[in-house]
């Protein structure tokens, strides 16, 4: 029977995007207001290898997995919206050659729990089963979380991988262009929330070094906090897992077997 891999996304394939996703969106609104910017060389520069943005050995794992057992196939089922997922899952299959199997699972396979702090998102594989063209499927989900609805025996759990790769926004936003309120507005959000250096103008000494200042701090601060992920290698002991024990199926004893070993 073929191995089909369900896959998430965030905090299991990749880090964390959300430097990626506000450049994205700002991206979205500036094209309203007939502005581009390079937004594909923007993504493309973060999700490559070096990176980190992408977990540590994860293409290892995929062409790995698919040369020992051909028939295997990754589907991506992902709680991010439908348009951002899509383009992630995009980039990132052009800087690890390789392309998922379609469709792509987002959002709008998931059903929505309100909690009393938030609304919470959970996973169905009996909800996707018919859109998989796999005759015969043997299942094995991987997430960092335990959001599945129904079929969690075939849950492998990983460590939550959170790596930040740091995007100046300012260095894409041409900030002289913009006569928007509700835009301005916007990006002073993103300043009052740190995410964006308050000093825009280099015309002054002062102000360029407030702008590096801030710079420099926030950089400090990603790279403390990327420490934690440094000899992240969850995909490095799955593969070895799937390897040198040659597991040829995915019944309870084996997938018992794999959560153990990793």
């Amino acid at each position: 029977m073929p191995f089909v891999f369900i896959i998430d996304l965030d905090g299991t394939i990749i880090g964390d995007c959300i430097f990626q996703c506000e450049i994205y969106k700002i991206h979205l609104i500036l094209a309203k207001l007939g502005i581009k910017i390079k937004i594909n060389e923007i993504l493309e520069m973060a999700y490559t290898e070096k990176s980190k943005l992408i977990r540590p050995f994860f293409t290892h794992f995929v062409k790995t997995i698919l040369n020992k057992y051909p028939d295997t196939h990754f589907y991506i089922y992902t709680a991010s919206e439908k348009k951002w997922g899509i383009k992630e899952i995009e980039t990132i299959e052009k800087n690890i050659d390789f392309k998922f199997n379609r469709p792509i699972f987002t959002r709008m396979e998931c059903s929505i729990i309100q909690t009393p702090r938030k609304m919470e998102y959970r996973k169905s594989i009996d909800a996707i089963k018919k859109r998989i063209k796999v005759k015969d499927p043997e299942f094995i989900i991987i997430d960092d979380k335990e959001v599945y609805v129904d079929n969690s025996d075939r849950l492998i759990k990983c460590e939550c991988y959170n790596y930040k790769v740091f995007c100046n926004y300012w260095d894409y936003i041409p900030i002289n262009k913009i006569k928007n309120k509700i835009v301005l507005d916007y990006l002073t959000s993103l300043i009052d929330s740190k995410r964006l250096s308050p000093s825009i103008s280099l015309v002054t000494m002062k102000n360029k070094l407030e702008y590096y200042k801030w710079l420099y701090e926030k950089c400090s601060e990603i790279l403390k906090f990327n420490r934690k992920y440094k000899n992240d290698d969850f995909w490095l002991r799955l593969t070895s897992t799937f390897i040198d024990n040659q597991i040829t199926n995915l019944n309870d004893n084996s997938i018992r077997f794999i959560r153990k070993s990793i």
